[in-house]
């Protein structure tokens, strides 16, 4: 088992309680690799912590989380299991025994945890996010809802948001690991989307807590979080979909991709209309890359379109979401998904199961 911190230049009050969290969990045996792409070297801080620790410095920023997670491939034999993990989280001390745990169980190839706010691990940020067949998604918890055991146990999900993440390694390298052409957001819904075409399951557990400040929004990149979650989202659709279906599929997300810039335009937020229409341009502009990943994906699918889509939300969840946001009771994730306050988001999902 080998956790693999991507980090880059994350101040004392983030990495080091996620260094301290990792040297005091109950798993034996836990390796851990930290891939640094700031400017400053975290070697002295991680040593000590985490003597035992690899610092692996690329003489060059990667530039995305995926491309530098990627690396953990070449750098890491042996493992049955990669836990990848950002530089804003702190896991509870039985959060990686418990991802093992439940992907044992339930023979997962991806397994997240119950996500709690950083400055209230009573509340929940996130658990899993079911998906329509257009790539937008719906939190299955209402955000800061109170953690009152409601949703113990372990749960299929369409995908996991990825701050701490269990992969399977074999069917990690199966699938080429993550999208190197999605920089930030989108290359968990994308890395999800792959496992189960190749026939993988997802899950979350409630056994692993997490708390997340979602610092993306810091960062400069944070403030092109829409525009980047549509083109990623886009690019999702049409490397992971057959021809026949995107034939489909392709009419519908520019529909979504059309209402979602008029909106904008409606309520005065020009940008989420050019992030809206923006996304289309980029993937044209990109078509080669697109080829590659589509390649890529042909040679390890099993599972059909069809029963992809089992798994996925009944319906459009953009028109929902877009109906909570007139009504004036909305936020926007880091993730690009806007999370109805004050609302539950009970939301029918096919092949949605609890595991006791």
């Amino acid at each position: 088992m080998v956790v693999v911190v991507v980090t880059h230049d994350a101040p004392a009050d983030r990495l080091d309680p996620l260094l301290r969290a990792l040297a005091g969990q109950d798993y034996p045996n836990l390796d851990v690799l930290v891939v640094d792409t700031g400017e400053g070297d975290v070697g002295d801080r991680v040593a000590a912590v985490l003597p035992q620790a690899v610092v692996h410095r690329p003489p060059d920023d990667p530039g995305s989380f995926g491309a530098a997670a990627n690396m953990a491939l070449d750098l890491v034999s042996g493992a049955a299991f990669f836990v990848f993990s950002h530089d804003d989280v702190v896991p509870d001390r039985r959060a990686v025994s418990a991802l093992v745990e439940a992907a044992e169980v339930s023979q997962a190839d991806i397994v997240g945890p119950k996500l709690v706010t950083w400055d209230d691990p009573r509340r929940f940020a996130q658990f899993g996010l079911a998906v329509d067949r257009v790539g937008a998604g719906l939190p299955l918890v209402e955000r800061r809802e109170l953690d009152q055991g409601q949703h113990d146990g372990m749960r299929h999900v369409f995908t996991v948001p990825g701050a701490f993440t269990l992969v399977r390694v074999a069917r990690f390298a199966e699938v080429g690991g993550f999208d190197e052409a999605m920089t930030f957001l989108g290359d968990d819904l994308s890395l999800s989307w792959r496992v189960r075409l190749a026939g993988g399951r997802v899950m979350v557990t409630s056994g692993a807590r997490v708390r997340h400040a979602e610092a993306f929004a810091d960062r400069p990149e944070g403030r092109q979080a829409a525009t980047l979650a549509a083109r990623h989202r886009l690019r999702v659709l049409l490397t992971s979909y057959r021809w026949s279906s995107l034939l489909v599929i392709l009419p519908q997300a520019f529909a979504h991709s059309l209402a979602d810039a008029i909106g904008g335009l409606v309520t005065g937020s020009p940008g989420r209309a050019r992030a809206a229409l923006g996304a289309w341009v980029w993937n044209l502009w990109h078509v080669r890359s697109l080829l590659g990943a589509r390649r890529t994906v042909a040679g390890f699918r099993r599972v059909s379109d069809r029963d992809v889509r089992r798994h996925q939300v009944r319906g459009l969840v953009g028109p929902r979401l877009r109906l909570l946001r007139v009504e004036g009771e909305s936020g926007d994730e880091p993730g690009g998904h806007a999370t109805p306050a004050g609302r539950a988001l009970a939301v029918p999902v096919r092949g949605h199961m609890d595991v006791d």
